[in-house]
């Protein structure tokens, strides 16, 4: 009996951070907006800063519950140590696997003090979230239509805001997911290279290259570096050591991620190519990089049921003092709010106003 509610109690951790992150939306929310009001009479600069230091805040408490609340480990790899006194505008491309691909980024840019500048480039549909949607265009995020739907010009004028601004302007150019058991997406990349004479992969997608393109062109001069990352996660193989899908977020957030292994390579921006078929072919390259790690990743760990991402692997906890201060903020609001019938309904009320409010300015403005 004992055992049966130690399990049930293991299989529901996530519940109660994941409601507490969703719920906490609107209470960030109703922060930011008396600063965007005020800011709309100051020059755009002043209300940027003051928004990355917003943004900041709540990506501390997203990385409470992603890092600190399951005891994950992060090790890195590659560059790290290069670019954690770096301060540099950046265009940040990974392999994409899960929806906890993003929080990597924040955990990288929190150890990297850079954390309220990452911008990313999303899928179109994402405008749509409610309160989210709205605020990660305020942010400067850029969202996207994908292959035959993509609109350069939209796209463009989005990317162009950013000039001027401090960026860590995020890249996922697979365009979606790499998930084993989605054969036909798989299938679909992998024809895709044929037909453009490229390498086919076995563990990542064939990368698409409008995005990162846009971005290199656009902000040439706004640019230091790219920076390059590999992520491979622990738990992600069968008891046969095959791969499987990728963690959730409620897998990572509920203990089921031990060990996150992230290589990082920073490239000089003056080394990546502008001309689109290069660039492409550039990309390319350094995909087949990836899918060789990812290939000698996955090799290791049917050999010895461990594995890395190289030699040099740094163990970088990140101390409590940088995310649990504002977990305990956004606590002693949020929850005394649900605590009180008046509370539950100014919640509820602005809840949805700003949700329809911001479908409405998204829907006429992009």
């Amino acid at each position: 009996m004992m055992l049966a509610i130690m399990n049930c109690i293991r299989e529901l951790k996530w519940i109660v951070p994941a409601t507490f992150m969703a719920g906490t939306a609107p209470v960030y929310y109703g922060l930011w907006l008396p600063m965007r009001v005020v800011t709309l009479f100051l020059p755009k600069k002043v209300f940027h800063f003051a928004d990355d230091i917003f943004y900041s805040m709540y990506q501390r408490l997203i990385l409470f519950f992603f890092e600190h609340y399951p005891g994950v480990e992060v090790v890195f790899y590659g560059d790290y140590e290069e670019i954690k006194g770096k301060k540099e505008n950046v265009l940040y491309i990974c392999n994409h696997q899960c929806t906890i691909d993003w929080a990597v980024a924040n955990m990288l840019a929190l150890r990297c003090n850079s954390l309220g500048q990452l911008r990313y480039v999303l899928k179109d549909e994402l405008k749509y979230l409610p309160l989210y949607g709205y605020y990660f265009r305020q942010h400067g995020c850029v969202y996207v239509k994908r292959a035959r739907k993509f609109v350069p010009k939209k796209t463009a004028e989005q990317v162009e805001q950013l000039r001027g601004l401090p960026f860590w302007l995020v890249i996922f150019p697979e365009g979606t997911r790499f998930n084993p058991t989605k054969k036909q997406v798989i299938e679909k990349s992998q024809k895709y290279a044929e037909s453009e004479g490229l390498e086919v992969f076995e563990h990542v997608l064939t990368p698409r290259v409008k995005a990162t393109h846009m971005g290199v062109n656009m902000l040439k001069g706004h640019i230091d570096a790219l920076y390059d990352l590999t992520i491979a996660y622990s738990d992600s193989t069968d008891s046969t050591g095959k791969r499987i899908t990728a963690p959730s977020m409620a897998a990572i957030v509920g203990g089921s991620v031990s060990k996150i292994h992230v290589h990082v390579k920073r490239i000089d921006i003056n080394e990546v190519p502008t001309e689109e078929k290069a660039l492409q072919q550039w990309l390319h390259q350094r995909f087949s990089i990836k899918n060789k790690m990812m290939d000698q990743y996955y090799r290791d760990i049917k050999l010895t049921g461990d594995a890395d991402l190289g030699k040099d692997g740094e163990h970088s906890p990140l101390s409590r003092w940088r995310t649990l201060p504002v977990a305990l903020g956004f606590a002693a609001i949020f929850i005394p709010m649900m605590l009180t019938s008046i509370g539950r309904s100014l919640y509820l009320k602005y809840t949805v106003v700003g949700t329809i409010t911001g479908i409405v300015w998204m829907l006429v403005r992009w």
